[in-house]
């Protein structure tokens, strides 16, 4: 009974459970919707989410909750409305992500909704790629993504500390 209680307080001691740094609560807001073929494009989207580093210095998402809504303008109004809802207890950043335009940043792949509203075929899928500008007042994210058959783009977002 001894000796194990000697392990457990030496697991406790060199540091056996390591925790996550927790870095901030953030709130994104979608700014603009690019998409290269020039259409005009309505979006309405925000996420939500924590940040938490490792001790190996790779950022983990948490808590992330938020939606993206994306259509096409036909005559002054919006028409093949494509809806994802994001949910996800937890997300880690690619390491083998070496930017080159988003320099500076972190990669999430398969950022893909839970739900859509299944317009052309349904689905959204993508990346979100995310600005390590935590202790900033604002930073940029971008969701790099595809909807439906006939929708995808880039959708950028300002975050601010929530």
């Amino acid at each position: 009974m001894k000796s194990l209680l000697i392990v457990l307080c030496m697991f406790v001691l060199v540091g056996g459970v390591s925790a996550d740094e927790h870095v901030g609560r953030f709130a994104c807001k979608d700014t603009v919707m690019r998409q290269n073929s020039g259409a005009k494009i309505a979006s309405n989207a925000a996420l939500y989410f924590q940040v938490y580093q490792t001790e190996e210095g790779r950022f983990l998402l948490k808590n992330v909750l938020g939606h993206v809504m994306v259509g096409y303008v036909w005559d002054g109004t919006i028409d093949s409305r494509y809806y994802g809802i994001f949910s996800f207890d937890q997300l880690a950043d690619n390491p083998a992500y070496k930017p080159q335009k988003y320099v500076g940043a972190a990669q999430y792949k398969d950022f893909n909704a839970v739900k859509t509203n299944g317009n052309d075929g349904g689905g959204m899928n993508g990346t979100l790629v995310l600005d390590k500008k935590f202790d900033q007042k604002k930073f940029h994210a971008h969701y790099i993504f595809q909807a439906g058959e006939h929708m995808g783009g880039t959708l950028d977002f300002e975050c601010f500390a929530d």
